[in-house]
């Protein structure tokens, strides 16, 4: 029983930082799928599903525990850096499909990436949830 509870929780937490990070990823590259308008209803609909899942995760867990959210800020460095990269592709992307209000999107999300990078104290991985 504890064996399917400690997966369960690592299924969870998969969920709640990996699935808006794919998501992100995926939505820096839409603007490429728009020529093909099935491609583009998919991922779209892809993108939303990874961010209503862990979204509704996170709202049950915060309202049996109130610390997952700062537990949620504290991330690895690797997440940091991966946020970063994905903005400057995202920026790359819109600017090069000539999206000027996703250009500024993305510039507001790697000004916000690299200052979170800065200020909050990233996640040690050897320490247990």
């Amino acid at each position: 029983m504890e064996k399917r509870r400690e997966s369960s929780g690592k299924l969870k937490g998969l969920l709640e930082n990996t699935c808006p990070r794919v998501a992100l990823s995926l939505f820096a590259i839409l603007p490429v799928t728009e020529d093909i308008d099935w491609l583009f209803y998919v991922v779209a609909s892809v993108i939303v599903l990874l961010i209503v899942i862990p979204a509704v995760l996170v709202v049950k867990d915060y309202l049996v525990d109130r610390t997952i959210v700062l537990r949620l800020l504290s991330e690895r460095v690797e997440d940091k850096v991966y946020d970063i990269v994905v903005s400057i592709s995202g920026l790359i992307v819109a600017y090069s499909s000539g999206m000027s209000d996703r250009v500024i999107l993305w510039l507001i999300f790697l000004l916000l990436s690299v200052i979170s990078g800065v200020l909050i104290k990233p996640h040690n991985p050897t320490e247990s949830d």
